[in-house]
């Protein structure tokens, strides 16, 4: 029977073993299982549909499920589709079916074909239902569907299931058409690569619904849309879903005008002439029709206009996005953009931009690459002339970076003859002009162009460069040295080998400029060396740890770059000086000099010494591992010793290294060092305790957290009483975060797992009906209390609909048993669905409109009838007893001015609900008042005294002046005049007291 516990626990085990059974089994076993489906218990069923879909996700052999088997079980499960607002039952259904075709078209995907259609058609029907859980649960399974057996479909069954899902966006779906859209997403990208004329009445629909009035999800349409634009192409999309722009129009609406924008955001990988061709035109018909409506006085016309001209002109980087036919129809573009990108600002990013898509994509197809590289010179000079002329604005300068990149790749496609010329000439206008900024925009161009030339003409411009290192206009010295640095770096094999030939002259200059370098050239001066350096085969030890020393003061710098660039080369010269080193020699000899070098800046002034001390710390942080240990506590100690120093800026050093080495430093080699790392902290001066306070407690948070508070408190000497104060503190503050984290990771250790994984069948039915069974728990709850020999509540309810009585031997009657109770209340999303339109509809479905009187008469009686003596407990009045005042309190007095029917109804809102009248101080205060007023001038502003009353002002005005110490006195002479003043007032206040208990006790004798 359905209430035995021993087939729910049978059908609990059949959904693990059934992937594995035989055939025979198999299909014993699914028929058993779908003759207990009819017996209407909600468990039941459920359990059954989940051990179907522990077959089904299985993903069982064919010799346990062969295809045509899953084919009749899939076609079986439809005559115990369970009922669209059964809830648990029917989301179980879905997932079961969900998984079965699923599986089906794994095994066999010609079979599957002709099951979509149908299953479609099922899924489309749950979007009527009124559980918003049974519209997702469609959604997700048609999804899932679609996406694992949706490709590569024929063209009928493609042209069926578009058909059968396109129905979802007319109005008796309007409640479900998020999930609708959400689902047409997957369906565009499925079928519309293979099948793209299967989906022109879909776009059609769409575009309608998008251009109805009200109309709230226009968002999910434009990504339907943008889906199919980026599968079809814009050609197949605008042939369903024209743009009705000619450039022509009159009035200026244009209702097509949204798919501008979805255009912009999804073209790619499509055709580059179809922009040629219907584009180009239009933008040219509507730039005219701009320039002729200025010229007419049509401020709206040529603004209107302008913008679809610069909306089609943003189209461009999309079609140059991977087209499909770059060697055939860029040429005919070729042309009008060298032209357009000279003389129309305006749209010249659009086509910088489609130039750079154009090239970088096609790198490595030959063909491609070849036809581009034809228009190099042309659009090159046009690139170098909009880089070297001088911005007129923001705009302009934006522009000229956009130039300068595009220009970069151009050169990367370009014939190697025509780079030369370029940098002949460039180099030729570099020597000649006099324009500063010219002159500067020529050298970037030719700093560009390091890896596309020759050998000789490199040791041109490195000429012309090194002139220029020692110039005292800081601009000119940065730029040499980007030049410089730009040698250095090139991979390409002249730069190399330039380098390699150039090189005793190289470090020689570098050396010798170090004095006159200007802080703005540091960044690219260091990063000139990094690159040097790295690229370096051969032993340069002698240079290596010459710049040293540079390297160490850099890391004082102003410049952030600068800094950076500094520990950088720290890090690379020990690098270098490891792989110079032979393998019979030791990593420590390496190691040792390399520190040797380094630590002898701690014999400098207090700058020096924060600089070495902070290049210390990051050579340690990043060797750590071959730090030899004598070396380690020499080091140490020497900065424990340093923190003892008055000077803040050498213990600020001090401390970040003490903070790098308790960090980095595994616990059982730093563990013999914390005595005299507490013993330097405790010893440090008052004046740099107090200034590195956060530091300090930092790093003895640090400390605690590794070797234990009691150890850490241990090594703290008794009479240092604040030290043990922060270390308690300390305890206390680290255990409530652990405490905190705790309770955190637990209240989010179900999220996380639940987040990380799919949901299992069991996890879909608790779901689905957690709603449901609360409130079965909650009145079977309230029955017993009440009474304890009532029936328990039905389990399972029957819905009748306008046929009249079910038919318990129909094959559809498990639809109408439901373990959903229909008269539960839906959630406020649902209830949002059925929206008073505020009309009623008669039988014949006209509206009926009547007067504004009486359809509030009407509408609601008992509030025009309504006395205010009676009580109700309706939460509906009470809501806008509370909340809507104005509207109740102009019902209730224009109901008794008009109606005249009863003497009461003239009664106020306010004395009909409440009598309560505001008094006093807090939440009792009365909100209408104005305190202060009576203190009001009614002649001038500000306030004035009043006779027997307080002044209106505070007695000592509270300002930020009162904490200066030079006017200490003055402030204290204030609060001593006011408490003088309140004793006088006190003492005579008490003297009167007196005086009248004198007076009363005399006039009490006999």
């Amino acid at each position: 029977g359905p209430q035995d516990n021993a087939v729910l626990y049978m059908l609990t085990m059949m959904r693990e073993i059934l992937p594995v059974l035989p055939r025979s089994a198999t299909k014993n076993a699914c028929e058993t299982i779908l003759k207990l489906l009819t017996l209407g218990s909600t468990i039941l069923v459920s359990t059954g549909f989940s051990s179907l879909h522990g077959l089904f996700a299985g993903r069982p052999t064919p010799s346990c499920l062969p295809a045509d088997m899953n084919g009749q079980l899939v076609t079986a499960l439809y005559d115990y589709k369970p009922g669209l607002n059964d809830t648990g039952p029917m989301v179980a259904w879905l997932a079961t079916m969900q998984e079965g075709i699923i599986n089906l078209g794994i095994n066999s995907p010609d079979l599957v074909e002709s099951h979509l259609p149908r299953f479609c058609q099922a899924a489309i029907e749950c979007w009527l239902s009124d559980r918003g859980e049974v519209v997702r649960a469609a959604g997700l399974a048609v999804k899932a569907v679609l996406g694992e057996v949706g490709r590569g479909l024929g063209k009928v069954v493609a042209g069926k299931v578009a058909d059968i899902l396109g129905e979802g966006v007319k109005y008796q779906y309007s409640g479900a058409w998020q999930t609708v859209l959400g689902v047409l997403v997957i369906a565009v990208e499925v079928i519309g690569g293979n099948q793209p004329d299967t989906l022109k009445n879909l776009l059609i629909s769409l575009a309608q619904l998008r251009g109805s009035n009200n109309f709230s999800f226009e968002a999910e349409v434009d990504l339907v849309v943008g889906k199919a634009v980026a599968v079809m192409g814009p050609r197949a999309v605008l042939a369903a879903v024209p743009l009705n722009i000619t450039g022509e129009e009159t009035d200026y609406e244009f209702k097509s005008s949204w798919l501008l924008p979805v255009l912009r955001e999804n073209i790619r990988h499509t055709e580059l002439a179809f922009f040629s061709e219907y584009f180009l035109p239009l933008a040219a018909k509507c730039l005219t029709r701009s320039q002729m409506s200025g010229q007419d006085g049509d401020k709206i016309g040529h603004k209107t206009f302008e913008v679809i001209t610069y909306q089609i002109w943003s189209l461009l980087p999309g079609f140059c996005n991977c087209p499909t036919d770059i060697a055939t129809s860029f040429k005919s573009v070729a042309r009008i953009l060298g032209v357009q990108l000279g003389s129309r600002k305006e749209i010249r990013l659009d086509i910088l931009t489609s130039l750079r898509h154009l090239v970088a994509r096609n790198l490595e197809n030959e063909e491609n690459k070849v036809e581009l590289a034809r228009y190099s010179k042309n659009f090159l000079p046009i690139l170098f002339n909009l880089y070297t002329t001088v911005p007129a604005g923001a705009e302009e300068a934006g522009q000229r970076l956009a130039s300068l990149e595009t220009i970069k790749l151009y050169f990367m496609i370009s014939d190697t003859e025509l780079v030369n010329t370029m940098f002949d000439r460039a180099l030729e206008k570099f020597r000649i002009e006099t324009l500063q900024f010219t002159r500067d925009a020529v050298l970037d161009l030719l700093r560009t162009m390091l890896p596309h030339i020759e050998e000789s003409r490199i040791t041109v411009l490195y000429k012309e460069t090194v002139a220029r290192v020692n110039s005292k206009d800081h601009k000119e010295q940065k730029k040499a040295y980007r030049v410089l640095e730009e040698m250095c770096k090139c991979p390409s094999p002249a730069c190399q080998q330039f380098i390699l030939s150039t090189l005793p002259s190289l470090q020689i200059q570098l050396l010798s400029s170090l004095s006159s370098a200007s802080p703005s050239s540091q960044p690219p001066r260091l990063r000139c060396l990094i690159s040097l350096i790295s690229s370096l085969q051969e032993p340069h030890v002698d240079f290596a740890l010459s710049i040293i020393p540079e390297a160490v003061l850099s890391i004082r710098a102003v410049n952030s770059k600068a800094r950076a660039a500094s520990f950088s080369l720290l890090i690379v010269v020990g690098e270098a000086l490891q792989r110079w080193t032979p393998p019979p020699a030791s990593q420590d000899s390496v190691v040792r000099r390399y520190m040797a070098a380094l630590l002898a800046g701690l014999a400098g002034n207090p700058g020096l010494i924060h600089c070495t001390v902070l290049a210390v710390s990051r050579i340690y942080f990043q060797f750590r591992d071959v730090f030899p240990e004598d070396l380690t506590d020499q080091i140490l100690n020497n900065i424990l010793m340093l923190m003892s120093s008055a000077s803040r800026e050498v213990a600020g050093a001090a401390l970040s290294f003490v903070k790098v080495f308790v960090t980095s430093t595994p616990i059982m080699n730093s563990t013999k060092y914390v005595a005299n790392i507490v013993k330097a902290l405790v010893e440090m001066p008052e004046d740099c305790k107090r200034h590195f306070r956060v530091k300090t407690k930092y790093l003895m948070e640090r400390l605690v957290r590794k070797f234990g508070w009691d150890y850490v408190s241990s090594l703290v000497p008794k009479s240092d009483l604040k030290m043990h104060k922060r270390l308690k503190n300390m305890r206390k503050e680290l255990a409530r975060m652990a405490r905190r984290v705790s309770e955190d990771s637990g209240a989010d250790e179900e999220d996380f797992g639940t987040t990380k994984r799919h949901k299992s069948m069991d996890e879909i039915l608790a779901d689905s009906s957690d709603e449901d069974g609360e409130m079965l728990e909650d009145e079977a709850a309230s029955n017993k209390g009440k009474d304890k020999k009532k029936k328990k509540t039905p389990q399972t309810w029957i819905q009748e609909g306008a046929e009249g009585i079910v038919d318990l031997l129909a094959p559809t009657a498990a639809q109408a048993v439901s373990s959903t109770n229909p008269k539960t209340p839906k959630s406020d999303a649902e209830k949002a669905k059925k929206t008073n339109s505020g009309f009623k509809i008669n039988s014949d479905g006209k509206l009926m409109i009547n007067d504004d009187d009486d359809f509030a008469e009407e509408e609601h009686p008992k509030k025009r009838r309504s006395t205010g003596l009676e009580d109700s407990d309706s939460d509906e009045e009470t809501f806008e007893t509370l909340v809507s005042s104005k509207k109740r309190k102009g019902n209730s007095e224009a109901g008794s001015m008009k109606s005249g029917k009863s003497g009461m109804s003239g009664i106020s809102s306010k004395s009909t609900f409440s009598k309560y009248t505001a008094g006093g101080s807090g939440i009792h205060r009365d909100l209408k008042s104005d305190p202060g007023a009576e203190y009001r001038s009614k002649k001038g502003h500000g306030d004035v005294k009043k006779a027997g009353k307080n002044d209106p002002y505070a007695y000592i005005p509270m300002t930020h002046k009162a904490l200066n110490k030079r006017k200490q006195a003055k402030a204290k002479g204030q609060f001593s005049s006011v408490i003088n003043a309140a004793r006088k007032g006190a003492s005579k206040g008490n003297k009167a007291r007196v005086k009248d208990v004198k007076h009363l006790m005399k006039n009490m004798k006999v």
